[in-house]
């Protein structure tokens, strides 16, 4: 009944465009959920209705803020990103060295390293290389585990002791497990006075 009704409307509507009026809105009601007719006008039973949902231009920027916007523009924030870290990195408290020759007994074979305090040691460090030198002339150091709370106690390790009044340094070394440098520290003193010196690499 409902086709017949279609044909007749088509058949009276003949070289003419079928239109979305009154009358059509009805029939497309009493129709039901079962069946939907098109608005060619031709009947299309037991099929899935499609509803393609448009996002408006506001939205999808919500959704997406990054849609839109031009590849150079993505390209300079993330090299901003990576300049930023690169800075932190750069700006963050170096690895610092300190040690006192005081109570010091100079001009022994083995000589007692003094009490080191070492601050700001990298993550990940696990060997520390401790050295002393006179200028060029290197006195014997020792490779020893990081002390997890930054202090190596007094004789931990002997090298050839200071005997003239002069500068003398320490330099610290730390390493990864793989021995990849990681860090490096200077202090220099004067013995037996104590003064500080400048560090030399």
């Amino acid at each position: 009944m409902i086709a017949a009704s279609i044909r007749r409307v088509r058949n009276s509507c003949v070289g003419c465009e079928f239109k979305f009026d009154a009358k059509w809105r009805s029939w497309r009601a009493a129709l039901g959920s079962k069946s939907k007719v098109v608005a060619s006008g031709v009947l299309a039973s037991k099929r899935p209705h499609r509803q393609v949902y448009q996002t408006s231009p506001q939205r999808a920027a919500v959704a997406d803020p990054i849609r839109g916007v031009p590849m150079s523009s993505r390209l300079i924030a993330a090299a901003l990103v990576g300049w930023f870290a690169t800075c932190h990195a750069a700006i963050a408290d170096p690895m610092t060295l300190d040690f006192s020759w005081r109570g010091a007994k100079g001009c022994v074979t083995l000589f007692p390293n003094p009490e080191f305090h070492l601050r700001g040691i990298p993550a990940g460090a696990k060997i520390l290389l401790l050295t002393l030198t006179q200028g060029v002339r290197e006195m014997g150091g020792q490779e020893l585990p990081v002390p997890e709370n930054g202090v190596l106690p007094s004789g931990t390790f002997r090298t050839f002791a200071p005997c003239t009044p002069g500068v003398y340094q320490w330099t610290a070394q730390v390493k990864s497990a793989t021995g990849e440098v990681l860090s490096e520290a200077h202090k220099a003193r004067f013995y037996p006075t104590d003064e500080l010196a400048q560090d030399k690499p």
